[in-house]
């Protein structure tokens, strides 16, 4: 009965920070649906003025329609994203999870917010890693919320110095390894000691329930999160999760 009622809880704190992350994203998705929509009309605008005219050539007129569909799927990809982030899921779903798909994926969603705060993002992602058994959505909520963090760290670092470092490697006895560096203020010896602790938050906004949840997560995937300084500046969380083999 208690381990239902820890499950139960977990869903709870997990469905509330998956909202209050999505306010914390509107800029991005907005961002995100205007250039596909807006590309989709101009095409489909495009069509109207040459079927009007009767002045088009066939072959112009179909890659202007593929152009279309092809924006318009896009901008059906991040709505069902959105969706799923917000759903209320009881439980994970548990299915073999490229880590370095989950990885990338979430730098080209963030991409808006990465050049609009100066920062470089720099992939190091392992070659011929192993899957994970994981729940895809939960993963890539706790790579969203690292990276939004880190972006967030150097929000006051020399903007020529704003370098968000990912990495991936394949670790001994089975573990897969991902680490985000940032290099920004770092984190004092006394917010380590609780920055993983419910409602701990050193920000004037939010719940303090991002990096929480996040341990929550990647220990009911049977693996570890922590955090740590690097030595010239800036912090390092790194997790690691067992390899599906």
């Amino acid at each position: 009965r208690t381990s239902e009622l820890e499950s139960l809880n977990r869903a709870e704190l997990s469905h509330v920070s998956r909202l209050n992350m999505m306010g914390e994203m509107a800029a991005t998705i907005i961002h995100e649906l205007g250039q596909p929509l807006s590309a989709t009309l101009n095409y489909l605008h495009g069509c109207e003025l040459r079927l009007e005219s009767k002045d088009y050539a066939p072959e112009l007129f179909h890659s202007a329609i593929s152009q279309a569909i092809c924006n318009a799927e896009r901008a059906a990809a991040i709505v069902k994203h959105l969706r799923q982030q917000c759903m209320r899921q009881i439980g994970p779903e548990f299915v073999p999870t490229d880590i370095n798909v989950l990885i990338e994926e979430m730098i080209i969603f963030l991409d808006f917010e990465r050049r609009q705060y100066g920062i470089t993002i720099l992939p190091s992602l392992g070659k011929g890693l192993p899957t994970l058994l994981a729940d895809p959505l939960e993963i890539k909520q706790v790579i969203l919320n690292l990276f939004k963090n880190a972006i967030e760290a150097m929000s006051t670092t020399e903007e020529s110095n704003r370098l968000l470092e990912v990495t991936t490697l394949w670790g001994q006895q089975r573990w897969i390894e991902v680490s985000v560096a940032d290099r920004g203020h770092g984190v004092s010896k006394k917010q380590l000691a609780r920055i993983f602790k419910p409602f701990f938050t050193t920000k004037q906004s939010g719940l303090g329930l991002g990096l929480a949840i996040c341990r929550s997560i990647i220990e009911a995937h049977g693996g570890r999160l922590t955090a740590g300084n690097n030595l010239h500046g800036g912090a390092t969380f790194r997790f690691t999760l067992p390899a599906n083999r």
